[in-house]
């Protein structure tokens, strides 16, 4: 099985899909539910069945596994290609970006998959500091290009912002029975893009539901 695969059927879950790899024809097969839905070649790239691509092709889930395998074909190969790290202590992180002092690195585990990070370095670039952890290559990203000056900070959402504005979107997606399909599916694709750029709002969904928690009844 290749990274590009491993790190697909990592994420298989959470596309509400599972999959298991062909060690005779060398292809991940994707299933959603008990129907065959897709195979992925060593390589990256994803082949359907010709008897139901035109059916599967308008799914949201052909969008969204699409989605996936774009993000990890870039990261693969960013890493693959990518030298070592030159400084001490973090030459098991391979270098896949760099710009002034900031540098965006990432280490592969076969058991756990990658994990990036953002440093600060210095000149001669024998050491590193102000490291920023995340599995999530996307907010690994962010950090770099927020960190390195390419987007000017005034640009982004502060996680705070980001909070704010999911819970909006998570809001009009359940109270407003007014919503077009499209409409609806833009929300989601909003919504879906703030959890993959913030790693809180993956983990905990922010709402405006009140949370659970102690209350004084007078």
């Amino acid at each position: 099985m290749t990274i590009y695969q491993a790190e697909l059927l990592r994420r298989l879950p959470q596309l509400d899909c599972t999959g298991y790899y062909g060690y005779r024809d060398g292809l991940l097969h994707i299933f959603h539910g008990d129907d065959p839905f897709c195979r992925q070649t060593p390589e990256g790239f994803l082949r359907f069945y010709e008897d139901q691509f035109e059916a599967l092709s308008q799914t949201e889930l052909y969008d969204k596994i699409h989605q996936e395998v774009r993000a990890i074909r870039e990261y693969v190969g960013l890493y693959e290609a990518a030298p070592q790290m030159e400084a001490e202590g973090v030459h098991d992180y391979r270098k896949l970006a760099e710009y002034g002092n900031i540098v965006l690195a990432g280490t592969y585990n076969e058991n756990h998959g990658f994990m990036f990070t953002t440093w600060d370095q210095d000149k001669e670039r024998s050491y590193v500091s102000g490291g920023d952890y995340s599995p999530n290559y996307a907010y690994a990203k962010e950090s770099f290009v927020r960190r390195s000056g390419l987007i000017q900070e005034q640009r982004l959402f502060q996680p705070e912002e980001a909070e704010n504005l999911y819970r909006c979107v998570d809001y009009a997606r359940n109270h407003c029975g007014s919503l077009t399909f499209e409409q609806s599916k833009a929300l989601d694709e909003l919504a879906e893009k703030l959890s993959f750029g913030y790693p809180e709002i993956e983990k905990n969904p922010p709402t405006f539901e009140p949370e659970d928690g102690p209350q004084l009844n007078l």
